[in-house]
């Protein structure tokens, strides 16, 4: 039961972390398409303006999941022994928040990597770098593998989440065979 406690503060906590860190990732989103909006003329510079109502999706999204990881705690789900229904309800709805939003940003951002990577003439970018030195340029897809990154990390976390719930019902039916009189004190270590 201990380590069943133990774990269960944990992954709330690690909920909520993940959550945090995928908001503050997905604000940088954009952050080297930024640079595709002074590529004019350039096929595929109108990207960074696709991508952006899925950038302020994806922020709303990770606020979204903020606000349901904290309210694991609010319910006091990361301490208690026994769960009630609103703590169900809400570790149910933060997993499946997580799980959904975090797969569907990350199918959108492989989708635009690779539309960045094929569509934006580079060679052209390069050779106006020539005619104006001063012009931004970037290949770099690191803001979009960083938040598929940490999109998968919060998939991770709340995986996790599932398997406290499934271990924690597990004890919660021992506990209550146990209390009953069905099993006995010395079988404790055989039934969990």
């Amino acid at each position: 039961m201990k380590k069943q406690m133990k774990f269960q503060k944990i992954v709330c906590l690690v909920n909520l972390i993940t959550a945090a860190v995928a908001f503050f990732f997905s604000l940088g989103l954009l952050t080297d398409i930024y640079k595709l909006l002074f590529a004019v003329g350039i096929p595929g510079n109108k990207l960074y303006k696709e991508m952006q109502p899925f950038n302020k999706d994806l922020v709303r999204r990770c606020i979204i999941m903020i606000v349901l990881a904290a309210s694991l705690f609010v319910t006091r789900t990361q301490i208690r022994r026994r769960y009630y229904i609103s703590n169900y309800i809400m570790l149910s709805a933060s997993a499946l928040a997580n799980l959904t939003f975090s797969l569907i940003s990350i199918f959108k951002i492989l989708g635009y990597r690779h539309r960045f990577l094929t569509e934006v003439n580079f060679e052209l970018w390069r050779s106006r770098l020539e005619e104006l030195p001063d012009l931004p340029y970037t290949e770099s897809t690191l803001w979009l593998d960083l938040n598929i990154a940490v999109l998968s990390l919060v998939i991770v976390a709340s995986l996790l989440l599932v398997a406290n719930l499934v271990w924690k019902i597990k004890m919660m039916k021992f506990e209550d065979r146990l209390l009953s009189g069905e099993i006995k004190p010395g079988d404790l270590q055989s039934e969990v």
